[in-house]
Order: structure tokens, then C-alpha cells, then sequence
């Protein structure tokens, strides 16, 4: 009898740390598969010309390279001057490049591009002044001033201010972020979690019934 007794017992124990593992395993699963996903999105990684350049001619395009192939959808960009006035341009997407071209020649003065793009993951990431995302860049001489002006290219800036290309992981640096997206799945993770919980509970529980029911 005894031995009947010690053996159930251990049933019952091995059981109950099965349970315990299997419940301690799938919340670890389910922990790594959501921070995998909060970092799966795309990020921009630079910018031609780059944020604070000083160009002596306006540039004939405008180029913002993502760290993954951006989709073709919902896209859009603002290029703005100093008084808030906006200027037309035309988009290209290229895999991770997006081409902004001005539908024409950039008068002098100071700018700010903002822009928001879908990523590779289907998520729309943007990037503006207020979350320190935009890409603001001076002109010294537009339109027929900078046929006078030295032989400077569009895309020339400061050796400073090309060092200086956005870092997402750095986080002493501004840039880009994603939007607050209402996720109607979030609730599915606390869910999985519970209900492996309460399945081990009652797998337990099962398990101690049938060793009183053989301790009779």
C-alpha cells in the first residue's frame, strides 16, 4: 500500500511541474513572439540631402532610404518653407529609397520635408516635426541665383552634417517613429496565457482527485 501511495504521489507531483512548465513555456513563447513583432518595423536610416544640410544650389531630388522595402501604399509627403508654404514634388518608391523630386526649382531659403510611408510589415511609420522625424535643410540660392553660385552639387552638405545620419537604436538621436496603431489582437496574448493557465490548473486538480479516489 505504501508503495501505491509513494507512487501516485510522484505522478501527482510529476504532473504538477509538467503543468508548471508547459504554463511557464507558453507565456515565455507568446512574450518573445510580441516583442519580436514590436521591433519587426521598418526604420529610416538616412537622408539625401542629409537633416541640417546647407545646400548653395536647390536640390533636383530628395532621397529617404528605409531599413526595408516600403509599400507602395499610403504614402505621402509634405515639403514646406520657412513660411509654410508648400511645394509640389513627385514620388518614387525603389525597394527601401523613396525618390522626392520638386516639380520646381527650390526659391532660397529654409525647408522641412515630413513624410509617412507603410513598411515592409504593413505598418505606416512617419516621420514630422513633432516627433523629430522631419528632414529640415537650408537652400542659399535658388532657382536662377544658382546658375551663379559655385559648382555645388544637390545633394552637398557639411562633412558634419553627413556623419550625421539617423540611428533608430541610438536614442540620443531624433528620428522617426511608428504610429499608435489600434491593435484589435492585442487581447490574444493574455488570452493563451490564461487559458494554458487554467488548462495546468485543472490538469492538477484532476490529478489529486484521483490520488485521494486511490488513497480510499
Amino acid at each position: 500500500m505504501i508503495s501505491t501511495r509513494n507512487t501516485t504521489r510522484s505522478t501527482a507531483l510529476a504532473a504538477l511541474f509538467a503543468a508548471l512548465l508547459l504554463a511557464v513555456g507558453a507565456a515565455t513563447a507568446v512574450s518573445l513572439a510580441s516583442a519580436s513583432t514590436a521591433h519587426a518595423h521598418d526604420q529610416l536610416i538616412s537622408t539625401d540631402p542629409a537633416d541640417g544640410a546647407a545646400l548653395e544650389a536647390p536640390p533636383e531630388q530628395l532621397t529617404l532610404t528605409f531599413s526595408g522595402e516600403i509599400q507602395d501604399i499610403g504614402t505621402t509627403v509634405e515639403l514646406v518653407d520657412a513660411e509654410g508654404a508648400e511645394h509640389a514634388v513627385d514620388l518614387a518608391a525603389d525597394r527601401g529609397d523613396l525618390a522626392i523630386t520638386p516639380q520646381a526649382a527650390l526659391p532660397a531659403g529654409d525647408y522641412t520635408l515630413s513624410w509617412r510611408v507603410t513598411s515592409s510589415d504593413g505598418h505606416p511609420i512617419e516621420g514630422t516635426v513633432d516627433n523629430g522625424g522631419a528632414v529640415e535643410f537650408s537652400v542659399a540660392a535658388g532657382g536662377d541665383d544658382a546658375a551663379s553660385a559655385s559648382e555645388a552639387t544637390a545633394s552637398e552638405v557639411p562633412a558634419e552634417a553627413s556623419e550625421s545620419a539617423l540611428n533608430p537604436d541610438d536614442p540620443a538621436t531624433s528620428g522617426p517613429v511608428e504610429l499608435e496603431l489600434d491593435d484589435s489582437n492585442a487581447w490574444v496574448a493574455p488570452l493563451v496565457i490564461i487559458g494554458l493557465a487554467v488548462a495546468a490548473i485543472a490538469a492538477v486538480v484532476v490529478v489529486i482527485a484521483k490520488v485521494r479516489n486511490q488513497q480510499k
